[in-house]
């Protein structure tokens, strides 16, 4: 748990093939600190993870855990941390080498009694995840969806909250196919609840989540829409008062969804919800993430009242709001990627 410098001269003489020894002795208190070395072993350093994965330490610890829950707790937390820091890292980790480990994780999730243990289990799952589509068909291919989405419910622990989080996010970040798995394993109630802790990290992660669900087909689109409790009313309020990075992830929600959702989805939005006075209010702000984000919504919004023949009522809506100055004013914002969206917004529309 030193240096880097001192894990390499370790795994130059040859510590890697020790530990698979140990480990495989099945001696509860070997194991146990065998796994600790190895997850500090392989620390932020892809290249000895990568080592330790062609060697052969991911089948021993796999074993560690199976079956042992809940005897030897502090053995299998532990094993289960190493493994989630064989799973992790950027280069990411070869698929081939750590997707033995989804259906282990996939039980101890399930059955695991012990939060340290469902908690590193669920983020090396998001590890894996978010390796590639195929991967997300690993994990989801162990039935695991339901389980997760129960773990974002009601009294679940935050912690473990917090870790399924973004696995689920991981797994809605694919395709179509594997976001209706987890659409209906009844993912967005869940996340809608999630949208009520005020914790700044939660509600980045949940918007993020179903951004990903709202730049899928129309029908989870409308699924958002159609969300008890609602998911709408509380992005937007998000959109209004959250923190920076929080109201960006909260705008790609809205964004994403704005072009296929349905025509009484955007009169709801805009009559109920009061969207485009929450667009304005955003104009007058400087950070140009959350700027760009907020015009491309605007510029959504109108194209699909111009397509519906009601491009006058949205107009005379921004007008009420004195949104054409404030539009204007962007034009000569220090983001060239503002200008770019304001000009594109203006020759378009007014």
């Amino acid at each position: 748990s030193g240096e880097d410098r001192y894990a390499t001269t370790l795994v130059e003489h040859g510590v890697i093939p020790i530990f698979v020894r140990l480990i495989r002795t099945g001696d509860a208190q070997i194991v146990e600190q065998s796994a600790w070395a190895i997850g500090h072993l392989v620390g932020e350093n892809p290249e000895i993870r990568d080592l330790c994965l062609t060697e052969g330490v991911m089948p021993p610890l796999m074993e560690a855990v199976v079956g042992h829950v809940p005897s030897h707790v502090k053995k299998v937390r532990n094993a289960t941390w190493a493994i989630s820091n064989l799973c992790r890292g950027k280069p990411k980790p070869s698929l081939s080498l750590v997707s033995p480990a989804i259906p282990v994780l996939a039980k101890l999730i399930r059955a695991a009694n012990d939060d340290s243990i469902i908690t590193d289990a669920c983020w090396s799952l998001s590890y894996i995840a978010d390796i590639s589509e195929e991967a997300v068909d690993m994990v989801l291919a162990t039935g695991i969806a339901s389980h997760l989405a129960s773990l974002l419910n009601g009294s679940t622990p935050l912690i473990k909250k917090t870790a399924a989080l973004p696995t689920v996010g991981n797994i809605l970040s694919g395709n179509e196919d594997q976001t209706q798995l987890m659409i209906d394993a009844g993912v967005i109630p869940a996340l809608s609840e999630l949208l009520e802790i005020d914790r700044k990290t939660t509600r980045r992660e949940v918007c993020w989540a179903l951004s990903n669900i709202a730049a899928g087909s129309s029908q989870q689109v409308q699924a958002l829409f159609d969300a008890t409790p609602p998911v709408f009313p509380k992005v937007l309020e998000i959109v209004r008062t959250g923190t920076m990075d929080v109201r960006k992830e909260a705008l790609w929600v809205v964004n994403n969804g704005l072009g296929i959702c349905s025509w009484e989805s955007i009169l709801y939005l805009v009559d109920t919800l009061q969207v485009l006075r929450v667009l304005c209010e955003l104009l007058s702000i400087s950070n140009a993430a959350v700027l760009t984000a907020a015009l491309q919504c605007i510029h959504k919004l109108l194209k699909r009242a111009a397509d519906k023949g009601h491009i006058d009522r949205f107009i005379a809506k921004l007008a009420d709001m004195n949104a054409r100055s404030a539009i204007e004013n962007l034009q000569s914002h220090r983001s060239s990627e503002v200008r770019q969206v304001t000009l594109s917004l203006l020759e378009a529309f007014f």
